[in-house]
């Protein structure tokens, strides 16, 4: 495949979805899923993944045609607001877990104008920089995933994932709703796709799968280790990090918390230049700066009205199947007759 300057191998496009996905697992607990820490989450994970991959449909399809409703400048600009306040739920659950666990920072917003200086530097260095840098947050996770399933074998108890199902019918329906949700990687696609030097149907596809993987192996350590101890936990994966045993080391949470700040770090700088794309006016920099504006007045608005909690399922359903489907449908039906209009004019 040749090299183009500004344009990113679909591997690539694969790295950064699956660090965007697999990030939720590290702040999925049981006060946000409203349901107990057991065997049947996976199952709602499951049926998420196949909800996610069904509900992109239309959108790849309009990509695979060539077509991209960010073309369009008023439906890119609602995009940039989506994104605003998408990389603010993320930025505002990792200040909240920093004021709570890292030390006494006494102003939360003080660090995420830090972070979002740090990201808003890091978009405007273009998409080529944002994919090393998921590259390499890619390997680190991945890596340390492995490293906590391999070091948390000898202490899984078999009886922890009984009995399978704890939760019942409407509580895993509705924990598949939350994991369908919280998925952007179907909005990030119309900003990606047109940045990537090759197939996205591929890497799109074969992301949701691996991801799918990655976060239900993960998960099912957690129960296994765990147990009914996880559905009390802030942060279950944190907990596991704090008791897994490495040589003589007991509390590996600083790793955890490692992982946890590279991830963040990436997915507000993939945020900070999707919302950059966006918005399509004036210089990148200048673009970056507004994003980072923009992102920080949503923070200023999840922490002081708490919108982060659960009890918002119908607003997310909404926002979600506005942007991930009735939009891209919209703009392909509007397109179509578009061009029908044009033919008859020509004939």
């Amino acid at each position: 495949m040749k090299y183009k300057a500004g344009m990113v191998a679909p591997v690539n496009l694969f790295f950064m979805l699956f660090v965007s996905r697999t990030l939720v697992v590290f702040t999925v607990c049981s006060s946000l899923l409203g349901g107990k820490y057991s065997v049947d989450l996976m199952i709602s994970l499951a049926i998420a993944a196949v909800a996610v991959l069904l509900l992109s449909v239309p959108l790849l399809v309009m990509l695979r045609q060539g077509k991209n409703l960010l073309d369009n400048r008023h439906l890119s600009r609602f995009y940039a607001v989506y994104f605003f306040f998408a990389g603010a739920i993320g930025l505002a659950r990792f200040v909240l877990f920093s004021t709570s666990k890292l030390g006494n920072i006494n102003s939360p917003l003080l660090l995420a104008s830090v972070v979002l200086a740090a990201c808003a530097y890091a978009a405007s260095l273009g998409i080529e920089a944002i994919s090393r840098f998921g590259s390499m947050v890619f390997f680190i996770m991945f890596g340390g995933s492995i490293v906590a399933v391999i070091f948390s074998l000898n202490d899984i108890s078999v009886l922890n994932y009984f009995p399978l199902v704890q939760n019942g019918s409407k509580q895993i329906v509705s924990t598949a709703v939350f994991a369908v949700t919280v998925t952007s990687e179907v909005m990030l696609l119309p900003v990606l796709a047109p940045k990537i030097n090759g197939r996205i149907v591929a890497p799109y596809c074969l992301c949701a799968a691996a991801s799918l993987v990655s976060i239900v192996v993960t998960v099912g350590t957690i129960i296994g280790v765990l147990g009914n101890t996880a559905t009390a936990a802030a942060h279950p994966l944190g907990m596991l990090y704090q008791i897994m045993k490495f040589a003589s080391t007991e509390r590996l949470d600083s790793v955890f918390t490692a992982y946890w700040i590279f991830a963040v770090f990436f997915k507000t700088s993939l945020y900070l230049y999707a919302a950059q794309e966006c918005l399509k006016t004036g210089s990148k920099r200048r673009n970056c700066f507004l994003g980072a504006l923009g992102i920080f007045g949503a923070t200023v608005i999840i922490l002081n009205v708490g919108v982060i909690t659960r009890g918002r399922e119908i607003a997310s359903v909404i926002i979600y199947l506005l942007f991930a489907v009735a939009l891209p449908l919209f703009y392909m039906i509007i397109s179509k007759r578009k061009r029908l209009v044009e033919n008859q004019s020509n004939n």
